[in-house]
């Protein structure tokens, strides 16, 4: 499961365009607050540009209002993350650490499945080349087995999971 980022944009009057991205999930609950306050504020501003620019020349005047009150609201929420996320960087910080390792500790456990997986392929592999007309299978080290193409190439793959399981980070700093 692949946690996607947020993106923000936000139009400020007589500025550049603000792009925020980020995946609300690595931040603090009162920042994530924040964050998602502001995402909604600019998902309202959006549809309210939106409806301004097909609305009818004789609705625009209403719409207007509409779109600078939803501006107005923008404003106020870019301000409250700003304030929020300025004067919690170490929470930030500790947030952003704990999803770090959970996202590694995740990875490391996906890998170790994997290997898992190949060793338990690789014994179907090695049934199956030990396997002869006529015979029932007695054990899965015969001479077969250990020189299927199969196996190598299991063992391969096995050994590049174990260099990557042991070059995963250990600290994000």
């Amino acid at each position: 499961m692949a946690s996607t980022l947020t993106t923000i944009g936000v139009n400020r009057p007589l500025n550049p365009p603000l792009r925020v991205e980020l995946n609300p999930e690595h931040l603090p609950v009162a920042v994530r607050q924040a964050f998602e306050a502001l995402a909604q504020a600019a998902a309202v501003k959006a549809g309210a540009d939106q409806a301004l620019h097909t609305a009818v020349p004789a609705d625009k005047v209403r719409l207007q209002g509409k779109a600078d009150a939803a501006q107005a609201a923008v404003d106020q929420a870019l301000a409250a993350y700003g304030d929020v996320g300025g004067t919690s960087t170490t929470a930030i910080h500790d947030s952003a650490a704990s999803s770090f390792h959970k996202a590694v500790e995740a990875t490391a456990a996906a890998i170790r499945e994997a290997l898992d997986r190949l060793a338990e392929a690789g014994q179907a592999a090695a049934l199956h080349a030990s396997t002869k007309s006529g015979r029932a299978p007695v054990r899965l080290d015969t001479n077969a087995a250990s020189e299927a193409p199969i196996r190598g190439q299991l063992a391969m793959l096995r050994g590049y999971l174990r260099d990557t399981l042991a070059g995963l980070p250990e600290d994000i700093n």
